[in-house]
């Protein structure tokens, strides 16, 4: 949230509210997109942040009778709403933080600053082709999602999670996982511009192959995160998917 003592200043209201919207993809790897609020003296708008795209409300005047009745509808609703509503990935979330790699400071700045490194999450990596899914820990972060705008994309090196459930143990097999928001022009098992096909192709060109000196990137697990919307039927995770919920057409 971002408040302002003077109308005209909705514009940078808003522009320092993504500029917010930074740190909070860099913490919170679960994060798929965000929800905010800016007042301007009695004007009030409320702002979706998605990775491609900023939705903004219509003004709210909290002066007027109609207007307070909208906002307190909306903090109702996000405090009813599900998880992913919210913006959260419920595919995936975190389960550790060593505070022992948090640098200290004096509370300002990049000293008071979570190490991004230290941050261990569960993922579920869904397979279009198999309709599997394989749980990973993750145990180093290479890239965080930390641009403003783009397909934050995250990528992490992990190793599965044990059949038994038990946190994975040293010694098994390290794998990479890169997550990035697919883009809505095209059906997501239709884009050209797939990296999961693309890498499906590498993988079954060479392991056709003899045995070479060469190293390719072997595709494991490739998919589109699914939510369970109201428990009535799935849905790929997409910017569409989320202008759905906000009653953007």
């Amino acid at each position: 949230m971002e408040a302002k003592a003077n109308i005209g200043d909705q514009n940078e209201a808003l522009g320092q509210l993504i500029l917010y919207s930074k740190s909070l993809y860099v913490t919170q790897p679960d994060r798929r997109f965000l929800w905010g609020l800016t007042i301007c003296a009695d004007v009030v708008y409320a702002a979706v942040m998605l990775n491609d795209s900023v939705l903004v409300s219509l003004p709210i005047k909290i002066s007027e009778s109609s207007g307070r009745k909208e906002l307190v509808s909306l903090l109702v609703n996000w405090s009813t709403c599900s998880t992913d509503q919210l913006g959260y990935d419920p595919t995936m979330w975190r389960v550790t933080v060593d505070t022992s790699s948090r640098s200290t400071g004096d509370g300002m700045g990049d000293g008071n600053r979570t190490d991004v490194d230290a941050i261990r999450c569960e993922i579920d990596c869904f397979d279009d082709e198999t309709g599997e899914t394989r749980r990973c820990i993750t145990r180093r972060t290479i890239i965080s999602a930390d641009d403003i705008f783009g397909r934050h994309t995250r990528c992490y090196v992990a190793v599965p999670v044990q059949d038994d459930g038990e946190t994975a143990a040293d010694g098994l097999e390290e794998v990479f996982i890169k997550d990035a928001w697919p883009p809505t022009e095209h059906a997501v098992l239709d884009d050209p511009r797939s990296e999961i096909q693309f890498l499906r192709t590498i993988r079954d060109t060479y392991e056709k192959c003899p045995p070479k000196d060469f190293i390719y990137p072997k595709l494991v697990v490739g998919g589109h995160v699914r939510l369970d919307s109201e428990n009535v039927h799935e849905s790929v995770d997409t910017t569409d998917g989320v202008f759905k919920l906000t009653g953007v057409e």
